[in-house]
Order: structure tokens, then C-alpha cells, then sequence
């Protein structure tokens, strides 16, 4: 017997979520890193298993702290077979991840580095979408040479795959230049040699570099992050420069005898160089050297100088900063025909904070400071062809 419309009967549905509110709530808990609630939705439904995996997957961490615990060695190690077994599994899974760390350490408890597993170059091979990448030692010193075969190979087809977009590399000696011929935009050397790399050597076809950070320790990693900036020379506009403290400048050789020529960058539009003035100066006055060493015409349009002053504490210190005859002589190098294109110099000068009574008042030693630096740096504000600025800060407490 037929039934009519009117009395039809409509099996009862759930109400659902659109996919689309579903999947924005899955980059919400991964963007929010809550990895036990996305871990469980990834099991409700096959539906969503693999968008789950997407965001659960999206960065692999494996680092080592400082004096590590036996049971967490022995964790990294099996994350490093399980992560390997899960891909070999399901390649299209090695695609999901967007960022790869890697920071060793020493090996302790009769352990291994993370290096040494005989998993990692495999695993590594599994990752053909990271769009970041860190490798490096947070305690120690890894030399390249060090690596087996099957891992420095791995490595270097890492670095440059084409969508690779950030790469940081810290504490890694003799590195193969090329290794480093990579398409990234982003690269950060903290601690870096290279091997030797002929200096008539050309440029990099495929180099994309636009922002390169250094931290440099030592005149082998100046000599290497010169020899890699005319390498990535296309396209490199942007440098941030970090050098160590000059604490001991009788105990170790200075930062910039390299005969570093800024005229040979083309593309680059700031330089933003940090350093300690130490007890003399030492590598401020390098650094003059390496603005003098100019022999063509610099694009270089803005110059940030951030000097700190540790040693500086006590008045006699601060008078020799006062006197000191190199802010004179950064003017005069600055006014060179080679710097005309420069349209803006800031310094930041960092000292410690003192509050002393003279003559029943009260004198703070920033305040002091910044009126007697306004003297020393009066050639560079007079000069008109670029805007000149400092600021004088103190160190935290």
C-alpha cells in the first residue's frame, strides 16, 4: 500500500559539522599545540585521519639538553625508528612535514649523538615538503667530516630542496660549500665553517637568499660567512651580524682582518652588525677596517650599530669611550663616495645602569652617557646626506 507524503516517514539523522569548520578546528589544535585532543580526533573517523596527521606531524623536534637522562636518549632514538617505520608505511606521510629539528648534544651514559643512528639518514630521505629546517648541536661542536656518508648525503639533499624556504645551521664545522648551494630565502649560521671555497669561484645559479643572520666567533667563521656572501651575493639584502664578546682581546685573534668588500654585494640594502666594545675598542675598530675596505660603489642604504659596553664599569672606562677617536673616523668613512647611496645610520649603545650622588645630586649613568655620546657622535650628525639617530639603553638586571 502506498504511503503518502504527508505521512512518509524520514530516517533521523546526527547533526555534523561542516568539513570545512572541522578541519579549521584541527589547524586551531595544532596551532595551539594541543596534541593529546588532536591526536583523539584523528581517531574518530578515517575521514579525518590523514588531515589530523597533517597538523600532528607538521614539526618533528629531535634535540638532546644539556645532560640528558638515560630513558630520554633512549625515547629519541626510538622516535627516530618509529617516525622512520611510520613513513616507510605510508610515504605520502613524509610530505606532512613542514619543519625538521635536529640539535645534538654531547653524548653521555655511554649513549650515541642523534647523528649516529643508523635510522636517521633513512628518515630523513622520508621528508620531501619541509619548508624549515634546523640541524645543529646545542652543546658541543659537530664537524661535518664527522658524519657517515649515508647522512652527509641525506643532509645536502635536504638543504636543497626547492621548497625549503628557512635553513639554520649552528655549531657545525667544515661544512662542504656545496652543501650550502641552497634555494632558501631565510639562513641563519650560528658558528659556521666551510670548507675551502675557490675565491674566483661564481656565484650560485640557483640562490634565492634574501636574509642572512650570523653569530660569528672566531676569524674562520667571518672568513666563511664572506666567502658564502658572495656565493648568495644575487640576491642577499638584508645581513645581521651578532659577534662574540670581545671579553679577552690579548686571547684570541681579532674578528675582521677578513678583506670583506661590501661594494661586491649588490643586492644588499641593510647591514645590522652587533658587537661588544670590549676594554679597547678592538672590534669596532675592525669593523671600521671593513668599511673602509670598500672599493665600489655600496647599494647599502641602512647601517644599524648595536654596541655594548660590559667592561665599562666605572667612569675612568666610560671617559676612554668618550675620547675614543674611532667615532670620528667612522664619520670620515661614511662620508665616502662609495656610501652615497646610504639613507640611514642608527646606533644603539647598551651600558650598565649606576645611579651615583655628585655635588647632592643624584647622576645616572645612562643619562650621563647619552648627553656625553651626543658630543663624540657630533660628526655624524652633521652629516646631511643620511638621517643619523642613537639611543643609549641599559642592561637587564
Amino acid at each position: 500500500m502506498a504511503t503518502s507524503p504527508q505521512t512518509s516517514i524520514v530516517a533521523f539523522r546526527h547533526p555534523t559539522l561542516p568539513p570545512e569548520l572541522i578541519f579549521l578546528i584541527f589547524d586551531f589544535l595544532g596551532a595551539t599545540r594541543d596534541w593529546t585532543t588532536l591526536r583523539a580526533c584523528s581517531l574518530l573517523s578515517h575521514r579525518y585521519f590523514r588531515r589530523a596527521r597533517t597538523n600532528l606531524f607538521a614539526s618533528i623536534t629531535l634535540r638532546l639538553r644539556i645532560c640528558p637522562s638515560p630513558i630520554f636518549i633512549h625515547n629519541v632514538a626510538r622516535r627516530i625508528h618509529g617516525l622512520y617505520e611510520m613513513f616507510r608505511r605510508d610515504p605520502d606521510a613524509g610530505a606532512f612535514v613542514r619543519r625538521f629539528e635536529i640539535i645534538d648534544s654531547y653524548p653521555i651514559y655511554d649513549s650515541q649523538w642523534i647523528t649516529q643512528q643508523a635510522a636517521l639518514p633513512r628518515l630523513i630521505d622520508k621528508l620531501t615538503g619541509v619548508q624549515e629546517c634546523v640541524f645543529g648541536c646545542e652543546v658541543g661542536y659537530l664537524r661535518w667530516g664527522q658524519l657517515s656518508g649515508e647522512l652527509a648525503t641525506s643532509l645536502a639533499k635536504l638543504f636543497s630542496q626547492p621548497v625549503l624556504a628557512s635553513l639554520t645551521l649552528s655549531n657545525i664545522g667544515d661544512i662542504p660549500t656545496c652543501a650550502l648551494d641552497v634555494s632558501v630565502r631565510h639562513l641563519y649560521l650560528n658558528n659556521i665553517t666551510t670548507a675551502l671555497y675557490p675565491s674566483a669561484a661564481a656565484p650560485f645559479a640557483n640562490s634565492r637568499l634574501c636574509y642572512l643572520n650570523l653569530r660569528t666567533l672566531s676569524l674562520h667563521n667571518t672568513e666563511s660567512a664572506w666567502e658564502l656572501m658572495k656565493a648568495h651575493s644575487a640576491h642577499l639584502k638584508l645581513i645581521k651580524w651578532r659577534c662574540c664578546a670581545d671579553v679577552d682581546p690579548l686571547g684570541r685573534p681579532p674578528m675582521f682582518p677578513c678583506p670583506i668588500d661590501l661594494g661586491r654585494l649588490p643586492a644588499l640594502r641593510k647591514l645590522s652588525v652587533r658587537l661588544s666594545y670590549g676594554t679597547v675598542g678592538r672590534e669596532l675598530t675592525g669593523f671600521c677596517d671593513l668599511l673602509e675596505a670598500v672599493t665600489q660603489r655600496s647599494q647599502l642604504a641602512w647601517l644599524e650599530l648595536i654596541i655594548q659596553f660590559p667592561q665599562q664599569t666605572s667612569g675612568a672606562g666610560l671617559l676612554a669611550v668618550y675620547s675614543a677617536a674611532i667615532w670620528t673616523r667612522l664619520a670620515v668613512t661614511l662620508l665616502r663616495t662609495e656610501y652615497r647611496d646610504l639613507r640611514r645610520v642608527t646606533i644603539d649603545l647598551t651600558v650598565h645602569k649606576r645611579v651615583r650622588v655628585a655635588n647632592g645630586k643624584r647622576v645616572n649613568s645612562v643619562t650621563e652617557f647619552r648627553r656625553k655620546m651626543g658630543y663624540s657622535l657630533q660628526a655624524l650628525s652633521n652629516i646631511s646626506s643620511f638621517h643619523f639617530r642613537f639611543k643609549v639603553l641599559s642592561f637587564e638586571k
